[in-house]
């Protein structure tokens, strides 16, 4: 499998609880957890998972709050990725990032956005914030998720280790949300030691915001990346002209590229969007040449997901890489990839048929 040698033991909990989140119940979350204990170790769902609904009733968004049942201490808040067929999200959380939000604003909760950030402030991309003001006010199970963990820390008899994941849109919340923790931790409550584990994330914000983040959190906050993988390289302005030949020999739609020249570059000009120092190696990956995958369209969403997936199944223990596979071939991301077409189709091309492709075993 690809994958390169990491010695981060929170990455196997992180990666697995990331991919969890696109689960459609706190049912099926909890059996893959019991499913995985022997493995994982032992984890339940404390808080959520909590949904939100766009004005079409679709899911735009969900999180869910594990804990460590070893260490009553350690709190997981995982946060799901962008839902393939909720628009609401895509457009005004993905892709608004032609304006940018004051990092001292976030979470606003305007419809449109606020004045323009001064000068070598940090800012963060609309969407970004639209993102964090849902998951701040507007995702609750009985309570928000800062009253949550606030009410554990007070309750716990050790300062309690909170580490927030996510895959994609996930996975730029993940740092965002963790800078964001740390900055409004009561001053009355014993400060928590605050992580962040990113997959596969796109670009938050600008230079002096990635700057500050970086001050703030530094190798706290750790950042996955598949180097062809198109998300993991928006929205900085000298990354996105190289897409068109990310997938040489294959070609970018014309209408794809039209919309990256007309309007992606020009939107992002002069923003400054400058991703948070990714703390560790890239995870490798290569152009897959399979006859059906010589779409760029389907290699782009071949790369945001399987090379990620690769190195959770090598970083798996050995006996239960097996069961592992098998779950995760269920699992709604995965099912979502599996439905694009023109992908084969049938119970053979399953998940290991994809991950033998990344590894050369089946051409």
């Amino acid at each position: 499998m690809f994958g390169f040698k990491s010695t981060d033991p929170s990455e196997k909990t992180t990666m697995t609880l990331a991919f969890l989140a696109y689960e459609t119940s706190r049912l099926a979350i909890t059996e893959n957890l019991t499913l995985f204990r022997p493995w994982l170790g032992n984890f339940d769902i404390v808080w959520g998972p909590a949904f939100h609904e766009d004005a079409f009733h679709q899911p735009d968004a969900m999180t869910y709050i594990a804990r460590n049942g070893n260490r009553p201490d350690q709190f997981y808040v995982a946060i799901r990725g962008t839902a393939p067929r909720t628009l609401t999200e895509w457009i005004f959380q993905d892709f608004w990032v032609g304006a940018m939000v004051d990092w001292e604003k976030v979470p606003y909760d305007g419809l449109l956005p606020p004045d323009p950030p001064g000068p070598g402030q940090p800012a963060i991309s609309f969407g970004t914030n639209n993102a964090m003001h849902i998951l701040i006010n507007h995702l609750k199970d009985s309570v928000d998720i800062l009253t949550f963990l606030q009410d554990q820390a007070r309750q716990s008899r050790k300062p309690l280790t909170i580490c927030i994941t996510g895959h994609s849109l996930g996975g730029v919340l993940a740092s965002t949300f963790a800078l964001y923790l740390l900055e409004h931790w009561p001053s009355d409550i014993p400060k928590a030691k605050i992580s962040a584990f990113g997959y596969a994330a796109p670009t938050a914000g600008n230079q002096s915001f990635a700057a500050y983040s970086n001050r703030m959190i530094g190798k706290r906050c750790k950042i996955y990346a598949n180097p062809l993988d198109v998300v993991s390289r928006v929205w900085e302005i000298h990354a996105l002209p190289e897409l068109p030949t990310l997938y040489k020999p294959l070609t970018m739609p014309a209408v794809l590229s039209r919309i990256l020249q007309k309007i992606a570059i020009p939107a992002v000009q002069g923003k400054e969007y400058t991703p948070i120092d990714r703390q560790l190696p890239l995870i490798p990956s290569r152009v897959v040449e399979s006859g059906f995958l010589k779409e760029y369209v389907l290699q782009m969403a071949f790369q945001h997901l399987l090379p990620y997936l690769a190195e959770l199944v090598r970083i798996w223990p050995q006996g239960g890489r097996e069961l592992l596979i098998e779950r995760l071939d269920s699992w709604e991301t995965v099912e979502s990839f599996k439905r694009l077409e023109p992908l084969p189709r049938g119970p053979e091309k399953n998940l290991r048929f994809y991950l033998n492709l990344l590894s050369g075993e089946k051409e």
